[in-house]
């Protein structure tokens, strides 16, 4: 779906933790990631950019 634009990450702990901290609740209708107080913590994610047409913005390049 994704293919060559997929990132991988190695598992932690930590690394499990920081994602635990981030992504809390998804929100289906905005396509956005909540903390617990409704909140948004992320801008939308990228398949609904994709699909919207909306620009992109890339916070991090995929590994070599």
């Amino acid at each position: 779906m994704i293919g060559a634009r997929a990132i991988s990450d190695k598992f932690s702990f930590a690394w499990l933790k920081q994602v635990q901290q981030r992504c809390k609740l998804y929100d289906y209708e905005r396509h956005r990631w909540l903390d617990f107080s409704g909140r948004a913590s992320s801008r939308i994610t990228l398949a609904a950019a994709l699909d919207s047409g909306r620009p992109v913005w890339v916070t991090r390049a995929a590994p070599a």
